[in-house]
């Protein structure tokens, strides 16, 4: 098969899909529940590989039949675009899980008003949780498991309702090297009260340890100027709203 020409209609006629969901959820949300963000990805995938964004036409060396193939709109959280990329993700993930091991999930979640600055400080946000979390975590089980610890972690930046809502899930292997004698040491539940199950870390002591590195690294990134502020969240600009 060869590629032989280019396709950009005047007028764009989108292929068999829900694509009329996406404006009547836009336009029912309009008023500050649908954010740029999510009216973009909509508008995006509501497209993709359809007649709208172009494509080519591929024509068989042998038959001379014609085949149009669309383009994608390469947004990561197109299902078409980014399902491939998930799976690859799935299949290399798998094979860092070790037999006989049992494994934890943590949740670290920034608080609202930190999830809509990070629209307009993704990068900066996105360090601040990943560096934050793996801090906390890594403090907490050699502190209280005494074994050096791994972890996996994807970030996550919107709820099942379409609003920002950051957070990293990490999954974490119940057992690691020892910190005094590098044998492996499986963790051991905490004592918990009433735990209707098992447990990695102490919950309480985890969640003050991740709040204390978060808040230290967003100070730090508000003094070096690294930090965006605008529409909702220009008050912040006032070191006595900020406080």
């Amino acid at each position: 098969m060869r590629a032989t020409v280019s396709v950009h209609p005047h007028h764009p006629r989108p292929l068999a899909g829900d694509h009329g969901g996406a404006k009547r959820y836009v336009e029912t949300h309009r008023d500050g529940e649908a954010t740029r963000d999510v009216q973009s990805v909509l508008a995006k995938t509501s497209l993709c590989r359809t007649r709208a964004l172009g494509g080519r036409w591929y024509e068989c060396d042998d038959c001379q039949g014609i085949t149009k193939v669309y383009n994608s709109c390469g947004d990561r959280h197109c299902p078409a675009c980014s399902g491939a990329k998930r799976r690859d993700f799935s299949d290399r993930a798998s094979q860092l899980l070790l037999e006989g091991v049992e494994y934890y999930q943590v949740i670290f979640t920034l608080p609202e008003i930190l999830s809509t600055m990070a629209l307009a400080n993704r990068n900066e946000l996105a360090d601040l949780l990943f560096q934050s979390a793996w801090k906390a975590l890594k403090k907490s089980i050699r502190t209280e498991q005494g074994y050096d610890p791994a972890a996996l972690m994807v970030l996550h930046t919107w709820n099942q309702k379409l609003k920002e809502h950051w957070h990293v899930h990490a999954l974490v292997p119940g057992g690691g090297p020892g910190l005094e004698d590098q044998s492996w040491t499986e963790a051991t539940s905490p004592p918990l009260e009433n735990a209707p199950r098992k447990y990695l870390v102490d919950a309480i002591n985890l969640r003050t340890s991740f709040r204390k590195f978060a808040i230290a690294n967003l100070q730090r990134l508000r003094r070096a100027g690294k930090l965006s502020f605008g529409g909702s969240l220009e008050y912040l600009r006032q070191d006595d709203a900020w406080d």
